[in-house]
């Protein structure tokens, strides 16, 4: 008896040991990133780094799925995509799961796009770059040309994701971006954004109409 009692002990000053594991957060995205008339690239970022991680999409039902890149920012391209065309999708990361969205692909003519720039809203705690975010979102455009300085701290990973969380209008229209000073180093502005070529630089068409 008394050697059952040394180890039935501890039992019984802890009669119940559990272990506080919670899922992983979207905190950024999905936005949509490089759009053309067949493809689109689907990015977005969690708290912490998920290995499980897909993007299910389709035109009338999320009836495909494809895997995205393991980490915290994470990637996928979709291709074979019909031209002007309305698709769903929505993403997944170890269990947490993104609201659906959609998107329509470019080559439907007359191509209509917004350009802005300068969004760098440290200084007034983003309010006027949400103000004009509310916008964007509520204009038919095809995409959206960013002309720099998209943050005031490229280093900083809180302000990219704050940029993405108010440009909410991301999860349905493409941004091409042009790095500007602010936004450097080009690490982190080529970690955070997915664009043609190089990205350094490059050019993209729009029906007869070439964007450089």
């Amino acid at each position: 008896m008394k050697i059952a009692a040394v180890f039935l002990a501890p039992l019984l000053l802890f009669p119940s040991i559990q272990l506080n594991v919670s899922e992983p957060q979207i905190i950024a995205g999905p936005y949509l990133q490089n759009i053309n008339s067949t493809t689109v690239t689907i990015m977005w970022i969690t708290d912490e780094a998920t290995e499980n991680n897909i993007v299910r999409w389709g035109s009338t039902e999320l009836e495909n799925a494809i895997n995205a890149t393991e980490g915290k920012i994470h990637e996928a391209r979709i291709e074979r995509l019909e031209p002007c065309k309305r698709y769903y999708y929505a993403v997944e990361s170890d269990g947490a799961e993104s609201k659906i969205y959609s998107f329509v692909t470019t080559g439907c003519g007359n191509p209509s796009f917004i350009v802005y720039g300068d969004t760098r809203g440290v200084w007034d705690s983003w309010r006027n770059a949400s103000i004009v975010a509310s916008a964007i979102e509520k204009e038919n455009a095809s995409f959206v040309i960013h002309a720099g300085d998209i943050v005031r701290n490229g280093g900083s990973e809180k302000q990219w994701i704050t940029f993405f969380q108010i440009s909410s209008w991301m999860h349905n229209k493409s941004m091409f971006a042009v790095v500007g000073n602010h936004d450097l180093p080009y690490s982190s502005f080529s970690t955070y954004l997915s664009l043609p070529g190089n990205e350094r630089w490059y050019s993209f068409y729009e029906g007869d109409v070439q964007f450089i």
